[in-house]
């Protein structure tokens, strides 16, 4: 036989060696991917309904594992089940697929406040707001974050109310109550107060709550 053509013999039968090897390895990585994807880690028990909702997640993730919809119902029931590690992990990979979705950042960023990590959930809230400042849920968060937590941040926040309000109409009065209890309660700075439940008992929003206060910053004013 022609040394040309044993030497061709002989390479093709190494390429094929070598893909089936390759093919062998891969095979291998995508089932405990796969497997490694649906444990939970916890020691909560599943109620009836969550053992539905994961049941049919395993069956559907094990046909399509990049499903995207499904990978993030199975992140959030890690997180309800406090698997705040496996639920981090998946909404990180969720997060690189989709940046822009925000309720990928406002769970994560609940999962470390939960866990005491402020400054993350502080940073990923203002994440949110810089992609959309019409997620309410973030000015709430990071009002509690401010109030309770990093205090020495509070004066932050004013400018984040006040381009909420702007840029937020259709919460606007809903954002000038926050910013008229962040200079009550936060700040102290009872004519900033005064000046913002004034705006909102024009338009007789929360009367029922704002007129009282407003009324106690008046005395503590003349005083």
């Amino acid at each position: 036989m022609n040394r040309k053509i044993i030497f061709i013999i002989i390479s093709v039968v190494i390429v094929i060696a070598v893909v089936a090897e390759a093919l062998v390895f891969w095979s291998d990585k995508k089932t405990p991917d796969v497997t490694d994807l649906l444990k939970i880690n916890t020691t909560l028990q599943m109620n009836e309904m969550q053992k539905k909702q994961y049941e049919e997640i395993v069956m559907r993730l094990k046909k399509d594992s990049n499903d995207y919809y499904l990978r993030f119902a199975l992140a959030r029931l890690k997180q309800d089940l406090l698997d705040f590690a496996g639920a981090i992990e998946l909404y990180e990979r969720l997060g690189k697929e989709k940046p822009n979705d925000l309720l990928i950042w406002n769970n994560l960023a609940g999962i470390y406040y939960n866990q005491g990590k402020y400054e993350k959930a502080e940073e990923l809230h203002l994440k949110i707001l810089t992609i959309s400042p019409k997620w309410y849920n973030s000015y709430e968060e990071l009002g509690s974050i401010y109030q309770f937590h990093l205090k020495d941040k509070r004066p932050g926040f004013e400018k984040i109310l006040l381009k909420g309000i702007e840029e937020y109409p259709e919460m606007k009065l809903a954002l000038m109550a926050k910013l008229a209890v962040y200079y009550d309660e936060m700040m102290q700075n009872y004519p900033k107060a005064i000046e913002y439940y004034e705006k909102l008992v024009k338009t007789k929003y929360n009367i029922e709550v704002i007129a009282p206060r407003l009324k106690e910053l008046k005395k503590i004013k003349i005083k």
